[in-house]
């Protein structure tokens, strides 16, 4: 197999005056394609930059939403089962604050740890 190194050569010019910015990209844009400008690659950059950070963006917030979902339907299977524990905690002399207290605290771990 045979490979070809394509070697590229790289001028840069640090232009300082505006009045010879606007001389240089009046050049440049006989040259076409071949010449390209700082400010020209700065909003290439920044225009990559912005879609990958809304797309990341989106997907964090969409993975967020779905835990939640997930914990909150785990939450409330659990809620179901344990409601003979209640009833017991209830005959012990517990509370219905402290229950709720100890239901908050548990809430608060199991979505506050995850998220």
């Amino acid at each position: 197999m045979k490979t070809q190194n394509n070697v590229h050569t790289f001028y840069g010019y640090d232009i300082k005056q505006t009045s010879q910015k606007e001389k240089a990209q009046a050049i440049a844009k006989q040259f076409g394609d071949k010449v390209i400008t700082y400010d020209d690659m700065k909003k290439e950059v920044d225009a990559t930059n912005g879609i990958l950070i809304f797309v990341t963006s989106f997907l964090g917030l969409a993975f967020l939403v779905a835990a939640g979902c997930i914990i909150y339907i785990k939450q409330m299977d659990e809620t179901e089962d344990e409601l003979s524990n209640f009833r017991i905690l209830k005959r012990i002399g517990f509370t219905h604050t402290d229950m709720l207290k100890g239901l908050l605290l548990k809430i608060t771990f199991n979505f506050g740890l995850p998220l």
